[in-house]
């Protein structure tokens, strides 16, 4: 994964450190993951939560469509409900002093209005029946044996490949479908919520990572 070793330099850790965060045993691992090996689905899920960015972020770094910095749109989230509007209109004027084009920005968010659980087998049999597709139809989208998906609907894990490819064709988020968590944020205040939106599509982390503190300090005031 071509953007792990800059995510990783970016929360100042090190191989040995992220490797201990993971459990695991081989630092080489980390080597690999940062130059050609492909982690697994529950390794890219643990980096989702060391890092607090979406399962989709990690894999597609800027050409993720989904929300990305979770840590930064959950506190937007805590700001939107409990700050004054004063405090709100500090942090959108900051967001936009980073902002430029922001015309022609797509925001895809997940838009399942249903709980989903921490299961990534019992997700994938709930979306793609309320998304109206049979096993048959997904096996054939995939390449794979129906058989292949009765058992990604019980015990197995698909290969990243094809949770890319289950994500795009059910219409859903990797991180949704492996952690339960969808990835849709909606403000009541609709216009700082569309800008925190977009600085977490457009900003890179390290202007994100300013946004972040700045809302930490407000709130410990």
């Amino acid at each position: 994964m071509e953007n792990l070793k800059e995510l990783r330099t970016f929360f100042n850790l090190t191989q040995d450190e992220l490797s201990k965060k993971l459990m695991i045993e081989d630092r080489t691992l980390i080597s690999q993951y940062e130059t050609r090996a492909t982690p697994s689905i529950k390794v890219i899920k643990q980096l989702s939560e060391i890092f607090e960015l979406s399962m989709d972020f990690i894999v597609w770094n800027n050409n993720c469509k989904y929300p990305r910095n979770l840590k930064l749109l959950n506190l937007t989230k805590e700001f939107d409900s409990s700050a004054q509007y004063q405090s709100r209109s500090h942090v959108e004027a900051s967001a936009q002093i980073f902002l430029k084009d922001k015309s022609s920005t797509e925001i895809k968010q997940d838009s399942i209005d249903f709980d989903l659980k921490d299961n990534f087998h019992s997700n994938l049999k709930e979306i793609r029946s309320f998304r109206e597709k049979s096993q048959l139809e997904l096996s054939k989208y995939l390449g794979v044996g129906r058989t292949a998906i009765t058992l990604y609907e019980s015990q197995n894990f698909p290969t990243l490949e094809n949770l890319i490819k289950i994500s795009e064709y059910l219409n859903i988020s990797m991180h949704a479908l492996v952690t339960g968590q969808k990835l849709n944020f909606q403000f009541t205040d609709g216009h700082f919520g569309k800008t925190m939106l977009l600085a977490d599509r457009l900003l890179p982390l390290e202007k994100q990572k300013y946004l972040i503190e700045l809302m930490e300090g407000i709130s410990q005031k």
